[in-house]
């Protein structure tokens, strides 16, 4: 059952869809001056956060009162700072196997949900302001009892509370580090002294609590730390240490010179027959060179036209991507063997199965996944069911180059494909359209030799519709639900502004739909 009515509507456009407010939710906003920056959370997100917010403080002051004449505590003053200090500490410790089960890729509570990783992100780092806060009352709370009773110093020199101050610091300091901006300039820094520190607080909170009987507070949170480690090996295990063909591709115009701002990665990995691709999922892949062997990035893949392997392109950005396209840049081909390791599949459950029409809209990069979304859907279903649609916004035609193989086989499959193109240009390098898929090298050879015109292309591609200039994503969503009459969902990915455009548009349009059921799904996931 689909609900269409105003309720619903009403409740999706004020509550579930939405930014929290305005059109940002995947770019950052700044504060005081930009010395702050901030992902704000998707409407309904911000609203279970203030909700749980409350709730942790309803709880930290509910009830409280004092028992006069008290042989413990002779003030109320005292009596009070125990009671919020013991309170405050309970409370801030439990929530500790709830922030690490947030942030594991291993996650149940992915499986049960159907939230994306983003979504469980967000979560992970409000629940770990939160737990920080009550930690640092608890904190200070016990700090004014050790005062005021004047035995601080002795106080001090007790092992559990050396190791809990050394937990209440990091802490602070894993607040500090997990800064956007800091995660954003130096990430992989950000990421190994981000589980150092975590490491760290886990170990205070051990020693802190040992002999106080509150270690079935953190058991859990080291079992869920354990399991999403181990689950991590094993499928990087089950995948295997294959040898990648990693692929500098340029703007394919042949004129322009390859900057890092024009530069993909495409990275072939060969893959087993019993593993099996998640249609728009996404992998976590390991380069196994001595610089960089320890990192892993997320990147959405698909599977090669044979199904012998899996293909990723990879946007050069900073970090390893540079350290990549800096080493392939020298190389006269362009490419290098370079043996990988590959995590996942990791994907969220399609939920727009049965939706009459799925209109995909992508963005430069963002096209790899929403294509096999797209294709896996065509071949699933019969055309009768409804339409599939496949918007691709990029620069220019020679972008297309890098994506060719794929997009001409879109000719097999029933699916509306419209490319726009922002900054058309009038050369290409050269391809024959009539090529092995086999023979690799000479693809390559024959695309780089010399220019082809548009109207080749064009040809070509002939089952693709070109349009030419900057679109409006409100029109292409506009002009979707005008050739929908019962249903219709909009899957988006691509640069954050552009997907925030497009739900910002979608939202608006919901209640001038009626009797539609309209659904957004972002293939975008931002968390850092």
């Amino acid at each position: 059952m689909r609900l269409t009515g105003p309720i619903s509507n009403n409740f999706r456009k004020y509550i579930l869809l939405p930014a929290t407010y305005g059109k940002k939710r995947n770019q950052e906003l700044s504060w005081l001056g930009k010395l702050i920056f901030m992902l704000i959370p998707l409407r309904w997100e911000t609203l279970v956060i203030c909700v749980f917010l409350v709730l942790n403080f309803v709880l930290l002051f509910a009830n409280l009162y004092y028992v006069e004449n008290d042989p413990l505590f002779p003030t109320k003053k005292g009596a009070f700072n125990k009671y919020v200090g013991d309170r405050s500490g309970i409370g801030g410790t439990m929530l500790t196997p709830m922030l690490v089960l947030f942030a594991g890729r291993n996650n149940i509570l992915l499986w049960l949900t159907g939230w994306n990783y983003a979504t469980n992100i967000t979560f992970h780092k409000w629940v770990s302001r939160i737990s920080f806060l009550l930690i640092l009352i608890h904190s200070i709370c016990y700090t004014v009892i050790f005062v005021g009773r004047g035995d601080y110093k002795e106080e001090m020199k007790e092992t559990y509370l050396i190791w809990g101050t050394v937990g209440t610091a990091v802490m602070g300091l894993i607040m500090l580090q997990a800064m956007l901006q800091f995660r954003r300039r130096w990430y992989e820094t950000f990421v190994l002294f981000h589980i150092l520190l975590a490491v760290f607080y886990i170990i205070g909170c051990w020693y802190h609590l040992a002999d106080l009987g509150y270690l079935q507070m953190i058991i859990p949170a080291i079992a869920l730390w354990g399991f999403d480690r181990v689950a991590r090996l094993v499928r990087m295990f089950i995948y295997g240490f294959p040898e990648a063909c990693v692929t500098l591709l340029g703007n394919g115009n042949g004129i322009d010179p390859l900057t890092k701002e024009a530069a993909t990665l495409k990275v072939v990995v060969p893959k087993s027959d019993h593993w099996r691709m998640s249609p728009g999922g996404h992998v976590w892949i390991y380069f196994l060179k001595p610089t960089c062997f320890w990192q892993s990035h997320p990147f959405t893949c698909i599977e090669s036209l044979d199904g012998k392997s899996i293909i990723l392109y990879c946007k050069v950005k900073s970090g390893v991507t540079y350290n990549l396209f800096k080493y392939l840049l020298v190389s006269p081909t362009k490419e290098a063997k370079i043996r990988v390791s590959v995590e996942g599949p990791y994907s969220e459950p399609c939920q727009y199965k049965r939706t009459e029409c799925v209109s995909f809209i992508a963005g430069g990069n963002g096209i790899p996944g929403l294509y096999s979304e797209v294709t896996h859907l065509a071949k699933k279903r019969q055309p009768s069911k409804g339409k599939l649609k496949l918007h691709w916004i990029i620069r220019d035609y020679g972008s297309i180059m890098w994506f060719y193989e794929q997009l001409e086989a879109l000719k097999d499959v029933q699916v509306e494909t419209t490319i726009y193109l922002t900054k058309p240009s009038q050369t290409l390098a050269h391809f024959d359209s009539n090529k092995d898929t086999d023979d690799d090298d000479a693809e390559k050879k024959s695309r780089e030799s010399v220019s082809l015109d548009i109207a080749h292309l064009k040809s070509c591609l002939s089952h693709i519709n070109f349009v030419e200039g900057k679109p409006l994503v409100d029109d292409i969503i506009r002009n979707d639900l005008e050739e929908t009459s019962k249903s219709v969902a909009f899957v988006a990915c691509g640069h954050p502004m552009m997907v925030d455009d497009a739900r910002y548009a979608l939202v608006q349009s919901l209640t001038q739909n009626k009797g539609k059921r309209v659904d957004f799904y972002e293939a975008l996931q931002v968390w850092t």
